[in-house]
């Protein structure tokens, strides 16, 4: 059985306690042939930022929030590739994600989430943007198996409302598919920059904050031809609210 563990945060002290591996029911997946997650990286070794610009191996499936047959805006694109039992991404949802979805759009492109998790279940957010937060507030969901598209689809469409999402471009990878390899799913949520002919430009996996976000999108920006302006005074929509450390804050 292959096994999937979620990176730690990016900042701060390794998880304790909590350093739960998910079992992924990723038998079925494996047997189709789809090796994009047969050799999942340890958490300790974090995945290599990728500056690829080369296509995706193979034409993958999307759907959209109404289960049917989907693709991925026009144009750049920066994916989220997250799971909606992840307390990871329950906090960037929460806390990041419309400020992150705002600095895509100074630098030219949009922000979508993909769901690649066959896991369902609705991960509990953390009472601020920060790993020491998550750590200790924070709660994932479920990790039940889905057994069919409909309840990937439920379980994307509850995560989307829960957080207030529901202005941002939001897919998943139905049951038996997976994302493309270069990707490199390798943790949640994984940032991927995608170009105008939706080559990889860049790739991050791991919990990032507002100044994380936006340094890793100055450098995928630049790779395909724009580098975005700064964040208006006041850190925009999605910003960390003042009781937030000053760290997290955009």
């Amino acid at each position: 059985m292959a096994r999937f563990a979620r990176r730690p945060p990016r900042v701060g002290s390794p998880r304790r306690g909590r350093g739960r591996e998910v079992a992924w029911a990723a038998a079925a997946i494996l047997a189709m042939g789809v090796a994009a997650f047969g050799a999942l990286a340890h958490p300790s070794a974090p995945p290599p930022s990728g500056a690829t610009a080369t296509p995706s191996p193979a034409p993958f499936a999307l759907r959209g929030l109404d289960g049917r047959p989907a693709a991925l805006p026009a144009g750049p694109v920066v994916v989220e590739a997250m799971a909606t039992w992840c307390e990871y991404c329950a906090t960037t949802a929460k806390w990041l994600d419309a400020g992150f979805a705002a600095d895509a759009r100074r630098a030219g492109a949009a922000f979508a989430l993909v769901d690649v998790s066959p896991l369902g279940g609705l991960g509990v957010a953390a009472q601020a943007p920060t790993p020491a937060s998550i750590q200790a507030t924070a709660q994932d969901g479920s990790m039940a198996p889905l057994h069919s598209n409909a309840e990937v689809a439920s379980a994307l469409q509850s995560f989307v409302a829960n957080y207030e999402l529901s202005g941002l471009p939001a897919y998943f990878v139905p049951l038996g598919s997976a994302p493309p390899a270069d990707w490199r799913v390798t943790g949640f949520p994984t940032f991927v920059a995608l170009d105008a002919r939706h080559r990889v430009v860049a790739t991050e996996s791991g919990f990032m904050t507002a100044v994380q976000f936006q340094a890793w999108l100055r450098q995928a920006a630049a790779r395909w031809g724009r580098t975005p302006p700064g964040r208006p005074a006041g850190g925009g929509a999605g910003s960390a609210p003042p009781s937030a450390p000053a760290a997290a804050r955009g």
